[in-house]
């Protein structure tokens, strides 16, 4: 249909449900958008064919956009990493020995994951660079809680006071669903079972020596790479 009157410069356009949208510019115009300009307008750049595209500073800037708006903001996990942080400090007020950067190393370790996921799964397709990083992080995740299932699994297996300390049924089971967790989450899960939080019996695990914690440690320090 003929829509100069509605949309100034355009030649054609097509009717929607709510306003025309441009279709064919008249000549020596720009389409952005369903609408004719002369020049392209901020943030978007010609693409040689008579239309104007955003440009990638315009990109990112609706990337940061966004994450910040009230449909896509985690705001669930992060009234979840809130919660954690209060019982890590409640915790820590009824046993001193409690150890919070464990507990807060555990818990948002699983939080990162679900995060990481929630965001993957809710962006636009015009985000498909930064997917990719996101496939990414996760894939580390997923090798990294492969290599724990595996390795600390087997030397938790030989040491002797974890052993001892798996013999309660309530302990054997409790572990048995946090390595399926972390296994399936994120590896970091699995250290909830030494940090003594709310000094309950099935996160009061110990090994035999320190140095046993180097596996642990070993993990972080992959963990670096995302």
């Amino acid at each position: 249909m003929n829509c100069s009157s509605a949309i100034s410069g355009c030649l054609s356009c097509s009717n929607g449900s709510r306003s025309a949208s441009c279709q064919i510019c008249l000549s020596g115009l720009l389409m952005f958008n369903g609408s004719c300009y002369y020049t392209c307008p901020a943030g978007s750049q010609t693409d040689g064919a008579g239309n104007c595209k955003q440009s990638q500073s315009s990109s990112n800037s609706t990337l940061t956009d966004s994450l910040t708006t009230a449909g896509l903001f985690p705001l669930p996990f992060t009234i979840i990493g809130s919660i954690i942080f209060v019982a890590c400090f409640i915790s820590k007020l009824q046993n001193r020995n409690t150890y919070t950067l464990g507990v807060a190393y555990s818990l948002y370790g699983f939080i990162e994951t679900a995060c990481l996921s929630f965001v993957l799964l809710t962006f636009s397709p015009e985000h498909e660079k930064f997917k990719i990083f996101l496939l990414i992080a996760l894939f580390v995740i997923g090798g990294l809680n492969l290599f724990g299932l595996i390795v600390q699994t087997w030397q938790l297996s030989y040491d002797e006071k974890f052993s001892k300390w798996l013999k309660t049924k309530c302990n054997f089971v409790f572990y048995g669903i946090i390595v399926v967790i972390s296994a399936l989450t994120n590896y970091k899960f699995k250290l909830i079972l030494f940090t003594k939080l709310f000094n309950f019996k099935c996160v009061r695990a110990q090994l035999e020596h320190v140095q046993k914690f180097r596996v642990f440690n070993l993990m972080s320090f992959l963990g670096v790479v995302h």
